[in-house]
This record gives structure tokens, C-alpha cells and sequence, in this order.
């Protein structure tokens, strides 16, 4: 196939949510275009074999580190090219027309990605620096990202191949599941008493119902009693879900009856999406679903997408605060439990919402307690955070980091004057530029000055600003 552009688009996943039995559907189609052409010789296959039907049943939420070890259903696509371009050529898969709401809520589905050469074959070299080392054009290279939010346009596998190779030769293979971190189903929520429509209603009750709102209100409005009618673009339910009307008339004439007391709560609903058991079973009828797309350019064409998350910060989210934040690991027995709504996916948007280039990164498990903690920042543009202990387990892997070609350079300090407790500088810590700091005790810092930073302390907190940093 001679072709300078190719796409593919593939469904990826139709997921159907069900409880005691099985269900078989058609997996995946898909469609390619691009005109033919003679100039020059890029040849590059995309393939999707599933069989007939793929059968799921049983499916429900899982934690992350339970999706590691389940035998998750998933998509595969073979990807098979070589070329004889000058400049190359690169190809691009990405997650496309999700459909993950219902009601206006979104269902939270993570995808797994492994990238793998067929017997016998190659599929070039991963790249931590993929998006410069491309520009050298001699060697077969990839950035894979493994796991992440299923979201749309997010981009799952970039490659390059060169024109003097023998090609690639491999295989995609992405898995999805529903994370329970971010879910949870509650008829009863939110908690304190609540209380629906009564569809119940005789017709006296009705016209009850209907004086009281026209005296209320001052108007006649039509159906508001039976709950399709709206008044202030509200229906009756909507209003009562709001607190704002007056519960007890409305229990005295019958027009309204309790559906549940106490709920429920906040606390353990930690800022997940809340579905209704009926919202949930209607996945059965409406399933959830995304697609694969790949495509194929002569040379180098793809940009690379800024989603927000941080390599040195694997399964992060992101927050700048002044409160102090305990890990598991704490030497004083601090509770490690963050409010989950408070934190980011996007990095982006905390230095957007905090006005700083310089911020923490953390790393919770299922119950919102923070098991990982970072100090992070931004210099010249490369974000970067480095991992806080109570030891000097990450000493060697965070001073590395930030005295790496892609921040510091080498121009960092490593003081070893006591030899029981060296460390590493990077920046002035003026307040003119960042700075960050690495100490053998398990302790880092980034900011500008020892005045507005952000740390992990050894003894296993994480904060912004504060005392000095030594």
C-alpha cells in the first residue's frame, strides 16, 4: 500500500455494564482513507483482528491496582511499516468519540497500553525524549503512554520510523476498565432527608397541590404538579432537590412523601461521580464506548499533546497549598487522608489557578490517603517534580533528575562537606528563578527563594511555603 497518509479508526471499546449474565456483540469496524501515491514509498499497516464478538459479563468498577493483575478485555492492533522517505515517517494513535455520560455525568474509564514487537521483529526504541529525539531521523523510536484517562483526542502511541531501517513490526494492545476510585452509586445521596414527588396523588390531592403553587407562585403552572411542568425553568422535584420550598405544606396536603432520612454522606463519596442504580443498569441499553484512531504522515507531523500529567510523577494529581498534607509514611501518625476534590489531574491547572511555577504532586490509594508525595515545578517550560521519603532511598534518582540535561544540566551543587547528610542545590534560591533542593534524608523543595516554595519534609508532610529550607 503506497500511500504519504493513512487513517484508521477502530471502536475500541463498547462496554456494557451488567450484573449476572453475559452478553456477546460486534467488537470493532472501521473505515481508512487517503489517495494513493507515486512519489515516493511509504508503506504502513494497520490491523485489527477480534474475531466475531467480544463477551463481557460481570463487569463492575475496579481500583488500578486490581486492573494490573485482571483479566481485562481488550483491543489489539497490529502495526506493520517501513519507508523509504527522506524525512521518514510518523504515525499516531489516540483515543477518539468517547461516549462516557449519561445524565450529564461522566463515567471514569481508564485505558492500559502495552506496546509489543512480534516474534522475531523489532518496533525501534522507547524514548523518555521522544518529541527531540525524533528530529534526528536515524532511528526507529516510540513514546508509549501506558495508562491514563480515557479521554478524547488523547494521544496513546507515537513512533517514528526512518528510511534506513528495516521498520517496525509490533503490536498495541490497550485494555480498559471503569475506576472505582472516581465512582460510586447511591440511591441516597446527598445525606439529611429527602424527599421526591408523590406520583401517588389522588386527583382532590392534585388540585390541592395545584392551589397551593398558583398561591405560591401567583400563576397557574401547567403540570407542575405531576412534575413535567417548570416554573424559574425548575420542575417540582428540582425544586424540592434545592431546598426551595416549604416541606411541610407540602407533607400536609399529600403532595410530597419522604424517600429516605439520613443518606448517603459526603465523607464517603470523596468527591466520585455518583450514579443512581438506575442510571447504572441503563448502561445495559446505552453502553459506553470509544474508538482507536491511527494514523500515518510522511516525516515528522505530530505535536505533542501537553494532557498535564508529569513523567517524574507517575499516577499524580496536583495541588498548591499552604495546609500541610501527610503521606502513609509520617513519623507522627498524622492522618493521610486528602480531600479528592481538591485535587488536579492537570498541573496546568494548578499553576494556572495558583499563579505559580511551582507546586505538589501526589499519589493517593483507594481510600484518598496519600501514599506518594512530590515536590514539583516548572523550569523553562520542562515540568518536573522530585519524590519525598523518610529516607534517602530516592536521593540518587531525584538528584539525577534535577541535574539532568533537560533542567539543570550539570550546574547543580552536590554538597558532601558531612558526609552523613550530602545534598543537592540546582538555581540561586534569589527568588529570581527555581531552584530545587534534594537531601539525603528524604526531604525536597522547589521555588524561588527559601521563603515560597513547596516541599516534602522527611518526616512525611507535603506543603507550600513555610519555614526556611536549609
Amino acid at each position: 500500500m503506497n500511500q504519504k497518509h493513512v487513517k484508521l479508526s477502530i471502536i475500541g471499546f463498547a462496554i456494557l455494564l451488567i450484573g449476572l449474565v453475559g452478553v456477546s456483540f460486534a467488537f470493532f469496524n472501521y473505515t481508512r482513507t487517503g489517495s494513493a501515491n507515486n512519489l515516493g514509498t511509504g508503506r504502513i499497516y494497520f490491523n485489527a483482528e477480534q474475531g466475531l464478538a467480544l463477551n463481557l459479563s460481570n463487569v463492575f468498577p475496579m481500583t488500578s491496582s486490581e486492573a494490573t493483575s485482571a483479566n481485562l478485555d481488550s483491543v489489539t492492533l497490529g502495526i506493520l511499516g517501513d519507508t523509504t522517505y527522506v524525512d521518514g515517517e510518523e504515525f499516531e494513535i489516540t483515543l477518539t468519540n468517547v461516549n462516557n455520560t449519561i445524565n450529564g455525568k461522566e463515567i471514569p474509564i481508564n485505558f492500559i497500553a502495552t506496546y509489543e514487537a512480534t516474534d522475531g521483529k523489532v518496533i525501534g526504541t522507547s524514548s523518555d525524549d521522544y518529541w527531540n529525539a525524533r528530529e534526528s531521523k536515524n532511528a526507529n523510536i516510540y513514546t508509549l503512554t501506558s495508562t491514563g484517562k480515557v479521554k478524547e483526542g488523547k494521544q496513546v502511541l507515537v513512533g517514528y520510523i526512518d528510511n534506513v531501517g528495516n521498520g517496525v513490526n509490533g503490536t498495541l494492545t490497550i485494555k480498559a476498565y471503569i475506576d472505582a476510585d472516581r465512582i460510586a452509586i447511591s440511591d441516597t445521596y446527598p445525606e439529611g432527608d429527602h424527599y421526591i414527588v408523590n406520583a401517588g396523588m389522588t386527583a382532590e390531592e392534585l388540585n390541592a397541590c395545584d392551589d397551593y403553587f398558583e398561591n405560591s407562585f401567583g400563576e397557574v403552572i401547567a403540570n407542575f404538579c405531576q412534575g413535567t411542568g417548570k416554573y424559574n425553568n425548575k420542575t417540582f422535584q428540582e425544586m424540592l432537590d434545592s431546598n426551595e420550598l416549604n416541606v411541610e405544606d407540602l407533607l400536609e396536603i399529600n403532595a410530597i412523601k419522604l424517600e429516605y432520612t439520613n443518606g448517603t454522606t459526603s465523607e464517603w463519596v470523596r468527591g466520585r461521580t455518583v450514579l443512581t442504580t438506575e442510571e447504572w443498569n441503563s448502561l445495559v441499553e446505552e453502553p459506553i464506548s470509544f474508538k482507536i484512531r491511527a494514523e500515518s504522515n510522511e516525516g515528522i507531523w505530530v505535536e505533542a499533546q501537553e494532557d498535564g500529567t508529569i513523567e517524574s510523577c507517575p499516577n499524580c494529581k496536583f495541588i498548591y497549598t499552604t495546609n500541610s498534607i501527610n503521606a502513609t509514611w509520617n513519623t507522627f501518625s498524622g492522618t493521610s487522608y486528602v480531600d479528592p476534590t481538591t485535587l488536579s489531574e492537570s498541573y496546568l491547572d494548578v499553576v494556572a489557578s495558583s499563579g505559580n511555577n511551582y507546586f505538589l504532586g501526589l499519589v493517593t490509594n483507594e481510600s484518598n490517603e496519600v501514599t506518594n508525595a512530590y515536590a514539583c515545578g516548572i523550569k523553562d517550560d520542562v515540568p518536573f517534580c522530585i519524590e519525598g521519603y523518610s529516607d534517602n532511598s530516592k536521593y540518587n534518582d531525584n538528584s539525577s533528575l534535577i541535574n539532568g540535561t533537560s533542567l539543570w544540566n550539570n550546574a547543580c551543587t552536590e554538597n558532601t562537606s558531612n558526609p552523613s547528610y550530602p545534598y543537592t542545590t540546582c538555581g540561586e534560591w534569589d527568588g529570581t528563578s527555581l531552584s530545587a533542593n534534594a537531601n539525603s534524608d528524604g526531604s525536597v523543595y522547589v521555588g524561588p527563594d527559601n521563603g515560597y516554595y513547596c516541599g516534602v519534609d522527611s518526616s512525611g508532610y507535603a506543603y507550600c511555603s513555610g519555614s526556611d529550607v536549609g
